[in-house]
């Protein structure tokens, strides 16, 4: 994504496996852009010379219950700044960044749509306030806060199709132990 002298809303999207050939891989903001970033996931973005993820040029960006991770460039795989000042607070960023609430974990993704797993610490660490007015629903549709507090990134984990499966594998794997003791031979 490219903001040039821009200030875009940007919530509840994934920036997953994006190029560039210099600097930006998942965006890159420039001129003056403040996009206001909030529950988005990057991971898996490239650039040629730095930010694999974000690169901000003489820019401000707000991030918020974002996660950063997994992106690649030569310099600053995950966020590179030039003249830039970004906010960055309850995130999840690879190799840290400095804010109220930000983590520096793997993020424990349950599959290549990024979503969260049972096991993620970016479970119920975001800020609820930071949800822009209107938003109740994450990206797959479901219920955007879930246990109180929202997560980070672009999927909130609870009441998924994911969270069921791995319910539901627990449980199973569960019963199966149990029967296997109530057969047991004495």
């Amino acid at each position: 994504m490219y903001n040039n002298e821009s200030n875009p809303l940007v919530t509840n999207c994934v920036f997953y496996a994006n190029s560039a050939d210099l600097t930006g891989g998942g965006m890159y903001n420039v001129n003056s852009s403040i996009p206001i970033i909030t529950n988005c996931t990057f991971s898996r973005n490239t650039a040629e010379k730095s930010g694999g993820g974000i690169s901000n040029l003489r820019s401000n960006p707000i991030l918020i219950n974002c996660i950063v991770w997994n992106n690649l460039a030569p310099a600053e795989n995950e966020i590179y700044n030039d003249e830039s000042m970004p906010g960055i607070s309850y995130s999840n960023v690879e190799g840290g960044y400095e804010g109220t609430g930000n983590i520096n974990t793997d993020p424990l993704f349950f599959d290549d749509h990024l979503r969260l797993s049972m096991d993620s610490p970016c479970i119920d660490a975001g800020d609820n306030s930071a949800i822009p007015g209107g938003i109740s629903t994450d990206l797959n549709g479901d219920p955007r806060i879930f246990n109180m507090i929202v997560d980070l990134g672009a999927h909130e984990y609870g009441d998924n199709q994911e969270s069921k499966t791995q319910f539901r594998q627990v449980a199973l794997h569960h019963q199966i132990k149990t029967q296997a003791r109530q057969t047991r031979l004495p």
